[in-house]
């Protein structure tokens, strides 16, 4: 970062170096005009060093988490054969996305469960993978013929959890699908069965957006769980008995 302008009146320093006009009289202000251009220029430089700092450190992080992605990805390939280190990178920057939106969902998770729960709930953060299995259109009523298959994606996501009594729960979970780069993320309510949709922010300018549709989320999903009444739009279950969710795949031990 360049070293702030100073300007006196013997003239504009910047650094080491000195602008001192030729032929000119008067003080600091009445010379203020000549310098103004140099002065512009100076801070300028300054404010583009600045960000360029920043996209450095953010670099250097990238890298650093492509190592940890890389030995993450072999792991989850023991389990799942679709996981393939050319997952690697887009793992990696989910990683890194979530490492900078993780002060922000931590701070908001535990002041949920200090003003509304009383503390009485459990914060927490993990890092999973999992096979998604999504029927083909063309297929529907076709399943287990020859040939008739569902499709299946590797997704990977990163989750922070607030979890209280009888298994209620809020979870936040941002997810990459490597095949296409697909990033995404959703707030669930864990008993309600109740889930909205929220941006994956890649790109630090999409920081704002995604904190007020986390907010949203998060108090549309915690009333549905806290009260047990899902919104109008979620579907009661069908049977009182359990169902089992295909295509859920165990998490791999981790956390962010």
């Amino acid at each position: 970062m360049p070293p702030l302008p100073e300007l006196t009146g013997q003239g504009l320093t910047i650094g080491l170096v000195e602008f001192a006009p030729v032929g000119l009289d008067g003080d600091a202000h009445t010379l203020f005009p000549f310098y103004e251009p140099l002065l512009h220029w100076a801070l300028a430089g300054w404010d583009v060093s600045e960000a360029l700092s920043s996209w450095i450190e953010r670099v250097r992080r990238l890298v650093a988490y492509h190592e940890e992605a890389r030995a993450f990805v072999e792991r989850v390939r023991q389990q799942f054969p679709l996981a393939h280190p050319q997952h690697t990178p887009a793992v990696a920057r989910l990683w890194l996305v979530a490492d900078e939106v993780d002060p922000f969902l931590c701070t908001l998770l535990e002041e949920v469960n200090r003003s509304l729960l009383g503390g009485k709930g459990e914060v927490d953060t993990t890092r999973g993978a999992q096979v998604r299995r999504e029927a083909l259109p063309w297929g529907q009523g076709l399943e287990g013929l020859p040939g008739v298959s569902p499709r299946e994606t590797m997704s990977y996501d990163c989750t922070w959890s607030l979890r209280w009594e009888q298994e209620r729960g809020v979870l936040i979970r941002l997810t990459v699908e490597p095949e296409g780069e697909v990033y995404g993320g959703t707030v669930v309510a864990r008993r309600a069965r109740h889930s909205r949709d929220i941006p994956c922010p890649v790109r630090p300018g999409d920081r704002s957006r995604f904190e007020e549709a986390v907010r949203e989320a998060v108090m549309e999903c915690f009333a549905a769980e806290a009260t047990g009444v899902p919104a109008p739009d979620t579907p009661p279950p069908a049977s009182p008995h359990p169902r089992r969710r295909k295509g859920k795949g165990k998490s791999p031990p981790g956390g962010i």
